[in-house]
Formats: structure tokens, C-alpha cells, sequence
């Protein structure tokens, strides 16, 4: 069965438990690829790679209602899906990083930073 066809009987609910799991498997794979290609490509980190493809196939299969077969295929759908997620991901890191740099600045600003000048007995050793 193709997974075009595991898919519509998914979003009728007429899926059994084996091809709900063979889809979600499916799915998952699909949202691997994707983000495996974008750590290649430097758009993510290799460590976020399982969340990026859990949070992609989590949202596919939720929104499997929005799915029109006679658009694109299920894999392709799911692709711009994990595509989608992967941009998310690459915002969050954007706002975590601007976020340590504004902590960072603000503590040496008000003193709070530990001095970044080298000892002299530290350079003795």
C-alpha cells in the first residue's frame, strides 16, 4: 500500500493500528530527510535534528485534514511541513542567541561579568 493511500485512510479514520504506525513511521522518515538536509546545509544543528523531525511529523499528522491529495503527495506535504519547522528552529536559536548576547552585555555593563583580563600568577603556572 502506498503511503498516499495509508494517508487517506488515515484522515478518514478507517486506518488499522499497523497502518497508522506504518504511516507515522513513513512520516517521521520523511521529517528525518528534511532536517538531516538542513544540518548539511548549516541551517540547523545536528543536536536538534530528532526534535525538528518529531515537532514536523507531530504537525503533519495533525493536520492531516489540510492535506489535498490532488495537490501533492503525502511525502511532499510532509516535506514542507519539516521545511516549515526547520525555519521555526533556526528563529528560536536566533532569539535564544540574541537573548545570551543581551544577557551578556547587560551583566558586563553593570559589572556583573567576570573580569575576561588573564591573571599574572594564572599565567605563571
Amino acid at each position: 500500500m502506498s503511503v498516499n493511500e495509508l494517508a487517506t485512510l488515515y484522515m478518514l479514520g478507517l486506518a488499522t493500528s499497523d497502518q497508522e504506525n506504518q504511516l507515522a513511521s513513513e512520516t517521521m522518515s520523511v521529517c528525518l530527510t528534511v532536517a538531516g538536509l538542513a544540518v548539511g546545509a548549516g541551517k540547523i544543528q545536528r543536536d536538534d535534528v530528532y526534535d525538528v523531525a518529531a515537532n514536523a511529523a507531530v504537525r503533519a499528522l495533525a493536520r492531516i485534514q489540510k492535506w489535498d491529495p490532488a495537490r501533492a503527495g503525502w511525502k511532499t506535504y510532509v516535506s514542507y511541513i519539516a521545511r516549515s519547522e526547520v525555519g521555526n528552529q533556526q528563529r528560536r536559536y536566533q532569539r535564544q542567541q540574541m537573548s545570551l548576547d543581551a544577557a551578556i552585555a547587560a551583566a558586563i555593563v553593570s559589572g556583573l561579568a567576570p573580569s575576561l583580563s588573564v591573571r599574572k600568577d594564572s599565567q605563571e603556572s
